[in-house]
């Protein structure tokens, strides 16, 4: 959902982390074809980690902001609020960084943060809801992810459970058992 534009702040966080500003729009047109998907990554009460694809329509819906716009218009967290930087979007932050070579970080800064699902949705419903004139974004895909990634977050908040938002790019998770891709199907564990 957002990507590391190249440019640092040389200000520090108050840990004494430096802030790496990021892009805050879904943007998926930026590499061509690569459209990212969207996917939940969800961390339950035990530490066990669970992935749930959602979809590529609410990045692409977010390309020039709109979605994050109809948010803070609506006084809503934004969806990008609740994204983590990308394996690969984390390496070439850091990559920038080092380039720099001025701006101090650590790993760390580039962990995801995760969160508690009411606050997310609480934002997909106010979308959801919305009937005004930036409706022409909100098409069908759109709502029918929103609708998806509601659930999964309900389900997520059900179990007291904690998320963050990632947009991969397809093939990101080659390799991984696909049990361990998608958990979360209709409120059950797959593996049951």
């Amino acid at each position: 959902m957002r990507r590391v534009r190249e440019e640092s702040s040389r200000r520090r966080s108050d840990a004494g982390r430096p802030d790496v500003k990021r892009s805050h729009s879904l943007d998926a047109a930026r590499h061509g074809s690569d459209a990212r998907i969207l996917h939940v990554i969800i961390r339950d009460r035990t530490g066990r980690i669970a992935c749930q694809p959602i979809g590529s329509a609410i990045v692409e819906a977010d390309g020039d902001a709109s979605l994050t716009t109809l948010a803070l218009r609506k006084g809503l967290e934004p969806l990008v609020r609740f994204c983590a930087y990308s394996p690969r979007q984390a390496e070439e932050a850091k990559r920038t960084l080092a380039e720099l070579g001025d701006v101090d970080f650590e790993e760390r800064d580039f962990e995801p943060e995760w969160f508690d699902a009411l606050p997310c949705i609480e934002t997909i419903d106010g979308l959801l809801a919305h009937r005004g004139r930036r409706r022409r974004f909100l098409t069908e895909a759109v709502r029918n992810e929103l609708d998806l990634l509601r659930r999964t977050l309900g389900e997520a908040h059900r179990c007291s459970s904690r998320f963050y938002l990632v947009e991969l790019e397809p093939g990101a998770l080659r390799g991984v058992p696909e049990h361990q891709k998608s958990l979360i199907e209709h409120g059950r564990d797959r593996r049951d």
